[in-house]
């Protein structure tokens, strides 16, 4: 599916423990490709461009049309010079070159077909001499003007093809790095099927930020457990402890938000109660017995209530 990278790679994303130092490679490879710019959202890919319509025929059907009107103009003008202001000034470039002037003619020549010996345009044959002279000039400016509309066309989608072609290519070196340096687990996860690279990296990444709050709430809870029963609790006060106990109830909830295995109610409750049993040894014991058979049903407010009311 992706071309082979161009250097083997060491480090697999297995899990948490690998984020940062994937993320680093990751992170450097991409920059390497100049992709990073779209894996951090800042711009999107180039599109495929489509292919031009024939600019050739579309120059010749516009030449067709502008020159089909100029003899509509020509035949219906008093004077074969008056066709507007893009008609050319014979007149004056005549007398420039010392050529008398071309005096307008009334009648028509069956003779002097278009330079290009193409069959005669329909009208050609009913102008005048001079005006078929200015048919020819703006024929010419015409084809001129319309062949480099055309070759401007062709040219930038030459330049757009050339430039996907090369996104292209980087492109599957980055799947290639994901590829085979994430984990089937992990990409069986978060590699969607109908997702861009870009998706895939933000679902790691996701992924990654959810697990590094978890891992955060679950520190500073099992650190308050910690420093609680680390204390020497007949110098607390009531207002201490009720912080002490108004922060844990914050942190169990939290932990329920991140579906932690510190937030089951029978490990929380054990957790309290061990915290809980040097300075309140006897009410931790009834209160123990009391709630035994009943651990499914508690919550961690309502216990925290009775603490409060006990002690």
């Amino acid at each position: 599916m992706f071309a082979a990278p161009e250097t083997n790679f060491q480090i697999t994303l297995n899990g948490s423990a690998d984020w940062a130092f994937w993320n680093r490679e990751f992170l450097a490879k991409m920059k390497a490709l100049n992709l990073l710019d779209y894996f951090e959202g800042k711009e999107d890919l180039v599109e495929k461009p489509p292919k031009p319509f024939n600019s050739i025929q579309a120059a010749e059907d516009q030449i067709n049309k502008e020159l089909q009107d100029l003899i509509v103009q020509l035949k219906a003008s008093s004077s074969p010079t008056a066709i507007g202001h893009n008609a050319p000034d014979l007149a004056g470039r005549q007398q420039q070159e010392g050529e008398a002037p071309t005096e307008p003619s009334t009648t028509t020549s069956s003779t002097a077909a278009p330079a290009d010996d193409k069959p005669l345009p329909p009208g050609y044959s009913d102008l005048t001499a001079a005006q078929r002279k200015i048919y020819d000039e703006k024929k010419k400016w015409f084809q001129d003007h319309f062949s480099l509309i055309a070759a401007d066309a062709a040219r930038n989608y030459d330049n757009q093809r050339r430039d996907w072609e090369s996104q292209d290519s980087r492109l599957c070196q980055a799947g290639a790095f994901l590829m085979t340096t994430v984990a089937p687990h992990l990409r069986q996860a978060h590699f969607a099927a109908t997702g861009d690279f870009r998706v895939w990296y933000n679902n790691l990444k996701q992924a990654q930020d959810i697990f590094a709050v978890a891992q955060a709430v679950k520190t500073r809870l099992r650190a308050h457990l910690g420093a609680f029963e680390a204390l020497e609790h007949k110098n607390m006060s009531w207002a201490d402890f009720e912080q002490w106990l108004t922060t844990w109830e914050t942190l169990i909830d939290a932990a329920s938000l991140q579906r932690l295995i510190d937030a089951a109610p029978g490990v929380w409750f054990a957790n309290l109660m061990n915290a809980l049993s040097k300075p309140f040894p006897y009410f931790v014991s009834l209160y123990r017995v009391s709630k035994h058979h009943d651990l499914a049903n508690l919550t961690f407010q309502s216990v925290a209530t009775d603490v409060r009311r006990a002690t």
